[in-house]
């Protein structure tokens, strides 16, 4: 009797596997989305402003060359440096587009990232805004233009692709493993249940939003989180659409170390209590069935040695079948180095969830 449960649990694995690979994460993996013709939005970017000098004047010379007819850029000063302050006073004279958010005064100096960010667009003088901070990179001249292009009546929220930036290293290389693995599967339950990210750093929305849920946003929480806060108050399925072009991808700096990267995940990981019970119970489902898989599949080898060639070959398929499907979206995003490192960062996927759970169950 206990051999028949092995076994119909071990089929029971492989269902729900080729469910997710082929239902779930087809149409992420597979689909190919077309750029847009532009739009006559008014767009205002909201640039939030750290102390990297080199790194924001290489973003507002990216920014000034962006093909698009009508936009300004509103510089967010927040807790940033004297030197930092004049800098963006400088380009606020060399560009009639550049306006100053002025919020370094004392009172808001605790205040959280998306605090700021809510006030700071009151500065705005269009509806339609863009949320970028200075450190990252635009990988495209036509970023406004494409993340605009897909505002409608109904589509009020667009979150693109964002990933970080590629060193040299296999920590690098496994860190952007776990950031596009975390992002296919955002993207795949966000098409059925209400919309999650842990990586929302290019993001858009039309300023009613939020004003809408304002109130709902901490005033002084964990200083790393900003749009990470932001967007799970105003995505909703109806309203919000996912830009899946690889032009419209932003490049972040990714962690230096296992400390700072256990910090960043340390916060995403708090953030996972704000998901919905329907992508909670995907992730659930779809975590453990391939943890599962490895558990009984040595299991059902040695109560059915009977049936090893068909329970061993199965496995093999649908592990072959996963590492095919990533190879396909690593090439999909220019991410093909990624490709050959699937086996073995797959297990440190999911020992790394294991190990991270616990967070997910504090507030």
């Amino acid at each position: 009797m206990i051999q028949n449960y092995f076994l119909y649990i071990f089929i029971g694995i492989t269902l729900l596997q080729i469910l997710f690979f082929c239902i779930v994460f087809g149409k992420t993996v597979f689909t190919k989305k077309k750029a847009l013709p532009p739009k006559r939005i008014p767009i205002s970017v909201l640039v939030y402003v750290k102390n990297n000098k080199n790194t924001f004047i290489r973003l507002m010379s990216q920014l000034e060359t962006q093909q698009y007819h009508n936009f300004e850029i509103v510089l967010v000063m927040h807790t940033i440096s004297e030197e930092m302050i004049q800098v963006c006073r400088e380009f606020a004279v060399m560009y009639e587009n550049v306006r100053l958010a002025n919020l370094t005064n004392d009172t808001l100096y605790n205040c959280s990232k998306s605090y700021i960010t809510g006030i700071a667009v009151k500065a705005a003088n269009n509806k339609h805004i863009l949320l970028i901070d200075s450190d990252q990179t635009i990988t495209s001249d036509q970023w406004i233009w494409q993340m605009s292009a897909n505002f409608t009546m109904k589509k009020n929220v667009v979150i693109g692709m964002s990933h970080w930036k590629k060193e040299k290293g296999i920590f690098n290389k496994w860190l952007r493993f776990q950031q596009q693995w975390e992002w296919i599967q955002n993207l795949s339950f966000s098409r059925i249940c209400n919309p999650f990210s842990l990586y929302p750093q290019n993001l858009g929305f039309q300023i009613e939003n939020i004003y809408d849920k304002y109130s709902n946003i901490d005033l002084k929480t964990r200083e790393y989180l900003g749009n990470e806060l932001l967007f799970p108050e105003f995505a909703q399925k109806s309203n919000t659409f996912w830009c899946e072009l690889p032009i419209v991808s932003l490049e972040t700096p990714a962690p230096k170390n296992r400390k700072e990267w256990n910090f960043q995940k340390k916060q995403q990981y708090f953030q996972k209590n704000r998901q919905s019970w329907g992508t909670n119970i995907f992730s659930f489902l779809h975590l453990n069935s391939i943890i599962l898989s490895y558990l009984v599949t040595p299991i059902a080898i040695l109560l059915f040695p009977q049936y090893i060639i068909e329970i061993a070959s199965c496995f093999v398929a649908f592990w072959a079948i996963r590492w095919m499907y990533f190879s396909i979206y690593f090439n999909k995003i220019n991410q093909k180095d990624l490709k050959i490192w699937y086996p073995f960062f797959e297990i440190s996927w999911l020992i790394g969830n294991i190990k991270w759970f616990p967070y997910t169950l504090k507030k």
